[in-house]
């Protein structure tokens, strides 16, 4: 799924609720430079298999707010670059996500700066 959306400037939605995302392990870019884009919801996908996360919303300079809430598989290794360059982001649900084998979180909230709202309850970070 590497890159799948990328560029796509002029989209402002998406639906993906029956995306069927259990067996993919790379996600990188899924969402990169996606400018138009405003408000993303991934709380129903499966991420099960999925270990890299790398520059999925980088890029996204519309972008709201995101549902993540059923991001809570631990097998994700890589982070980076994950928000970077999203400046509106207002809120982020992260309250499921588990870190433990994660090994980059590189520059994940670079130039985001304006989150308001970000939901981390249980985030468990690998110290």
């Amino acid at each position: 799924m590497t890159y799948t959306f990328s560029s796509c400037s002029s989209l402002e939605t998406i639906n993906l609720y029956n995306f069927k995302t259990h067996k993919i392990g790379n996600m990188v870019g899924l969402f990169n430079k996606c400018s138009s884009l405003k408000s993303v919801d991934l709380s129903s996908f499966n991420f099960n298999n999925t270990i890299d996360l790398s520059y999925v919303f980088q890029g996204c300079s519309s972008l709201t707010s995101i549902d993540l809430s059923n991001f809570n598989k631990i097998n994700i290794t890589d982070m980076s670059n994950l928000f970077d360059g999203c400046p509106s982001i207002r809120s982020i649900d992260l309250s499921k996500l588990v870190t433990k084998e994660v090994q980059n979180m590189r520059y994940m909230f670079r130039i985001a700066k304006v989150c308001y709202h970000l939901i981390y309850h249980h985030l468990i970070l690998k110290m």
